[in-house]
């Protein structure tokens, strides 16, 4: 009881201390601060689709599963490319990354040809390119896997000249 009484004086003696008023005293001047504004971070939207109705790369890969084995047309930039000599053994299918953005490369889609040494040197590195494709989550060799898309590109039209031999 007696030990009980002591902590109960002690403890009072600390709550009247600690709610005295603050003593008004000279107080230090605080420095003047010249901050900039607040910088905007919210990230800038990218449409899903352009006006002409080109798929954007982010939109495209955020609805790759809607999407699987429709033709859709999508425009990027080629950020790195892949490139397998034709009938070379090669451990990587020929392909390259198509981006909205290169210098924010977010979200990213594997585009391949037809067939898995299909030629893709055509496509320059760092160029804006419109592509048609059929979108897939693998290549046709199914050597990619990829769930937020793949843009395969259909087989090319043979020449008018070659399509009139063939044809005869």
């Amino acid at each position: 009881m007696r030990q009980l009484s002591w902590i109960l004086a002690v403890a009072g003696v600390f709550v009247l201390v600690g709610c005295s008023q603050p003593q008004s005293g000279p107080q230090k001047e605080r420095p003047e601060v010249n901050l900039p504004a607040k910088p905007d971070l919210a990230a800038r939207p990218i449409a899903e689709k352009y006006a002409d109705g080109a798929w954007s790369v982010d939109g495209l890969t955020r609805k790759a599963s809607e999407l699987s084995g429709q033709e859709v047309t999508v425009r990027g930039s080629i950020l790195s490319r892949e490139l397998c000599a034709a009938g070379a053994a090669c451990s990587v299918e020929s392909h390259f990354i198509l981006v909205d953005d290169l210098k924010k490369p977010g979200k990213k889609l594997q585009v391949v040809g037809p067939w898995s040494d299909f030629d893709l040197s055509s496509y320059e590195l760092n160029s804006d390119q419109t592509l048609k494709g059929k979108v897939a989550q693998w290549s046709p060799s199914g050597r990619l896997i990829n769930m937020d898309g793949i843009l395969v590109l259909p087989v090319p039209e043979p020449p008018k000249e070659e399509a009139e031999t063939a044809a005869k």
